[in-house]
């Protein structure tokens, strides 16, 4: 996601390239409406150094930059408050409280186990685990890299826009991920190409309708409302399950 692109290059550049960064960042809704040189200006650059700084960010260029700028936008648009602006906090961490505990005892009560086992022992078995998501589960897959490495479990995240062919190998394992199936509405390209990779593939998902693998763990909910959150919950099973997995 570009957000993570722009904040990465902040927290560990000390250069124009993170300057760069920061007027995007500041003004990143405003990027879908003006060209480079419009960009340029707003940065205190000249076009040839934000064509470098595009590029330093892995975009082929400004068209292609720009064009993931706006759909990080309209990406925004898809995410509704769970907050009731017509209540004040209390209330309102009373009311998420019961409804998210509700959800996570509906998943909880209706997930299949066996198929998160089959999950499990797939991933301790496997010689490279690779993973993928897009957009909100983005931040899933750094944790699950982070802590399956110590636990001996060698991960790669694929990049977003899948812009690097893996050089996969026999034993590897692809587990995608996709709360809502967004991924598959509005990246088409995208999933026709992870279709296509010569992996073993699974998919960890909320949304049943989905059809992408022979292997699927799909989880089951309660209230769309809460789907990231319990998607999340059930990555961190997943974690702790794999602890106790030989």
């Amino acid at each position: 996601m570009i957000l993570d692109k722009l904040n990465d290059t902040i927290n560990g550049e000390n250069n124009s390239l993170r300057d760069f960064c920061l007027h995007v960042k500041e003004n990143i809704e405003e990027i879908g409406h003006i060209n480079i040189s419009q960009l340029a200006e707003l940065c205190f650059m000249s076009k040839g150094q934000v064509s470098k700084c595009v590029r330093q960010l892995g975009y082929a260029d400004f068209a292609e930059f720009k064009k993931e700028c706006v759909e990080y936008m309209e990406s925004l648009t898809r995410k509704k408050p769970i907050f009731d602006p017509r209540k004040d906090l209390g209330a309102n961490i009373d009311s998420i409280t019961k409804e998210y505990t509700q959800c996570l005892w509906f998943t909880i009560n209706k997930m299949d186990l066996g198929i998160l086992n089959a999950l499990c022992r797939e991933i301790r078995l496997c010689r490279r685990l690779y993973v993928y998501g897009h957009g909100d589960t983005r931040g899933n897959c750094y944790d699950i890299q982070r802590e399956l490495k110590y636990q001996g479990i060698s991960v790669m995240i694929l990049d977003e826009k899948l812009s690097e062919d893996p050089l996969f190998q026999a034993g590897d394992l692809l587990v995608v991920l996709s709360t809502n199936g967004q991924l598959f509405h509005f990246e088409k390209r995208r999933v026709r190409k992870l279709k296509a990779m010569p992996v073993r593939k699974w998919l960890v998902t909320c949304d049943p309708s989905l059809d992408f693998s022979e292997h699927q763990f799909c989880v089951p909910v309660k209230n769309r409302t809460y789907n990231e959150y319990i998607l999340s919950y059930v990555i961190n099973l997943l974690i702790m399950t794999l602890q106790i997995t030989p």
